[in-house]
């Protein structure tokens, strides 16, 4: 568990403090990742840690303050803001003057924000308080309990609920004097948050229904309810990726959400698009994360491969299925004849090495390879093996060899010939006919 506080009432950097909870099964050093603009107090088991062992990217707690099963660490650190480069972005709305922070952590920056155990399957519960300006908006992951308004300080504390068990890299807040807008047509309680100073352009109902009904679809599909006990959307302003799928906090680009003249129906579709990828994220890498990012294509791949499959069933119109091979297969076959082109899983050997695994491969090819998995099991032999693997794995971590068991065990065959040259294989596959007379 991680018990996380931050202040975000400074300009350029944020101090804080975070306690974290771990279980430890054998003796030996504990080393925690934490690259943010300072280290301050350590406390480890309630004794303060004279001269931590940090080299600006690793905090070591030698063995001799460590004890077999539950240890309590506490540090103070100090972080950064900015407009980039930084685990906390800061935006200056030029219209009104406006400030806004959000965060991006993904693959690998969550380090970069506090001290923690940065890695996709030492996933941790969170515990999130933010002091705010007063007339700031907050949000993260899980719901905010009442805030605590002091009379004499002009800030306010905000305090949010454990969330669900999740890693590292998908822990998000938003914080600034965000409008909000909510839904009076959508079946569950969504709430959006945009800037001020565009709220009266962003087409509010159409992009919390499009999540309303990504959601009720997917709970059908996976005869798995919603994840996470909420789910809200920000619209972020110079977000650098279409869309991140925190747990039920799932960030936008603000730019390819709102439309500055009357958009054309490819660009209605690919909003939609994005909405559903990222809804679908909620159970493929949110509730069930690929244990390392060598399995990247496991979240990325099934994400775009699950929206197409949604796009095709709520809109039969759409014309989905032409637009999912011009979008993926063109890309896929210009990286995949090269001779630098890489398997779907690709080995990676250490944290560092995890943006480069984000390109064609895991976003284009690995789609068109769910496809060939689904027509080749069949529809109903597919869809069981997903619920079975979700059921397996719920709030925890799984590989493609776990993937492909649940779907073998489903359509009564083995996979493990079918992975060999899907996933673990650069290139396509060869294909050897011998006719026998």
């Amino acid at each position: 568990r991680y018990a996380l506080m931050l202040n975000l009432t400074e300009r350029d950097s944020s101090r804080g403090t975070v306690t974290a909870q771990f279980k430890v099964t054998k003796p030996g050093d504990v080393i925690l990742d934490f690259r943010g603009q300072r280290l301050g107090t350590v406390e480890v088991n309630g004794k303060r840690v004279e001269s931590p062992d940090y080299n600006g990217a690793h905090l070591r707690i030698i063995a001799p303050a460590i004890v077999v099963g539950e240890n309590v660490v506490t540090i103070s650190f100090v972080t950064k803001i900015a407009a980039a480069g930084a685990s906390i972005i800061r935006y200056h709305d030029a219209t009104d003057g406006a400030e806004y922070l959000y965060t991006l952590l993904v693959p690998a920056d969550a380090n970069q924000l506090f001290p923690c155990f940065d890695q996709p399957d030492l996933k941790a519960r969170v515990l999130l308080r933010a002091i705010a300006p007063r007339d700031w908006k907050v949000l993260a992951n899980s719901p905010e309990n009442p805030p605590t308004i002091a009379a004499d300080t002009p800030e306010t504390v905000h305090e949010f609920a454990w969330t669900e068990p999740i890693s590292t890299y998908l822990i998000a807040f938003a914080a600034g004097p965000w409008a909000t807008v909510t839904s009076k047509t959508s079946q569950r309680p969504i709430t959006m948050y945009v800037r001020k100073s565009r709220v009266a352009e962003a087409e509010g109902d159409s992009i919390i229904n499009a999540n309303d009904v990504a959601a009720r679809w997917l709970e059908g599909y996976f005869a798995r309810p919603f994840p996470f006990k909420k789910l809200d959307v920000l619209l972020a302003p110079a977000f650098p990726f279409g869309g991140m799928e925190h747990p039920g906090a799932i960030f936008y680009n603000e730019d390819r959400f709102i439309f500055r003249e009357r958009p054309t129906l490819p660009q209605r579709l690919g909003r939609t698009a994005t909405i559903y990828h990222e809804v679908a994220h909620q159970w493929f890498g949110d509730l069930v994360t690929m244990r390392w990012f060598d399995d990247l294509w496991l979240k990325e791949g099934f994400a775009t491969y699950m929206a197409a499959k949604m796009q095709a069933s709520l809109d039969t119109s759409s014309g989905v299925w032409k637009t999912f091979y011009l979008r993926n297969k063109p890309l896929a076959y210009t990286v995949d004849v090269t001779r630098g082109t890489t398997p779907v899983w690709q080995s990676l050997e250490n944290l560092d090495q995890a943006k480069s695994n984000y390109g064609a491969i895991v976003y284009n090819k690995a789609p068109g390879v769910l496809k060939q998995l689904d027509y080749l099991v069949g529809a109903d032999a597919f869809q069981r093996g997903l619920r079975r693997f979700l059921t397996a794995h719920a709030y925890g971590n799984a590989s493609w060899r776990d993937l492909l068991a649940a779907i073998g065990q489903e359509s009564r065959r083995s996979l493990d010939g079918w992975g060999k040259q899907y996933i673990l294989r650069p290139g396509m596959p060869v294909i050897d006919q011998d006719l026998q007379v």
